[in-house]
């Protein structure tokens, strides 16, 4: 049944790539992709009795992404990222837009994140309603098929986000509520769960006709592994909550490159559950991430 259901989220991928490559002549094609490089995050392979942080270790993760528009109406939106929390992701979505409204509706796939698991389905979805030059509110919901985790090494993937923003002169303002959990069934006895909860501020500042625009954010975020142990009372949780200050400087060189340069650095990041009493800075110095 689950191999069923890989090669069905496979298909539809496909499908829906094979449905773009008829109309790129026709219509405008976007390709972006980001290399991120930081220190603030967990190993996959992190074990219960590591109690420590050094900040040290370095992980990297980025993003390829095609975005193509059929018409005013629809476009497709397909793509590639990898990342601490969810790991190897990929995805494909159609849009269809109304005058105030976007829907969008797809599949993910999650590949090579286990030793178990190769292939890993699940469903996309989001709404976007939009009254131009005033506010707009955004809702995506992306999760993994079939919510039991039944043989070593399966796992799923969910990511969630609420956004509310809103314009004011030469700037656009964004309150964002984000989720991302990894369940993975490391053993007979085991659950493994990474979770990042992020509440953020964004103000993407621009002025009519300058080829660069400006985002700065403040952020609060909960990073979290959690080891589900029926052989262990209380369960282990390691957590590092962080407030984050990010900016990130966009440049149109053409009319068709756009470079974007940004981190996103930890002001203050405190120890939780047996991280307590972790030192800030960390010995490895700032907790960061760049792009």
């Amino acid at each position: 049944m689950k191999r069923t259901r890989g090669n069905r989220a496979g298909l539809i991928t496909a499908a829906l790539l094979l449905l773009a490559l008829p109309a790129f002549e026709s219509a405008g094609l976007e390709l972006s992709t980001r290399f991120d490089l930081g220190n603030l995050g967990f190993d996959p392979d992190r074990t219960s009795a590591d109690a420590t942080y050094s900040g040290a270790d370095y992980y990297w993760g980025g993003a390829v992404e095609v975005t193509h528009g059929f018409s005013e109406k629809m476009a497709i939106r397909a793509g590639f990222s990898r990342e601490t929390v969810l790991r190897n992701l990929a995805y494909a979505m159609v849009y269809y837009n109304l005058d105030y409204l976007s829907m969008g509706i797809g599949t993910i796939q999650g590949f090579n994140n286990t030793g178990g698991s190769v292939l890993k389905p699940g469903l996309a979805s989001s709404v976007q309603l939009t009254f131009p030059g005033v506010m707009f509110a955004r809702l995506l919901f992306d999760t993994s098929l079939g919510g039991v985790l039944m043989e070593t090494g399966d796992y799923s993937q969910n990511r969630n986000e609420l956004s509310v923003g809103f314009y004011v002169p030469n700037a656009i303002c964004t309150l964002s509520l984000q989720s991302s959990k990894f369940f993975e069934l490391r053993s007979d006895t085991l659950d493994v769960v990474d979770s990042l909860m992020r509440y953020s501020f964004e103000a993407d500042i621009f002025q009519k006709n300058a080829p660069y625009r400006l985002l700065f954010s403040l952020a609060y975020q909960v990073l979290q592994k959690k080891f589900i142990d029926d052989l262990v009372s209380p369960d282990p949780v390691h957590t590092l909550s962080s407030l984050m200050a990010g900016v990130q400087l966009s440049i149109d060189l053409t009319r068709y490159l756009t470079i974007m340069l940004g981190a996103d650095s930890a002001l203050l990041t405190i120890g939780d559950g047996l991280l307590s009493g972790l030192q800030n800075p960390a010995p490895g110095g700032y907790l960061f991430t760049a792009w």
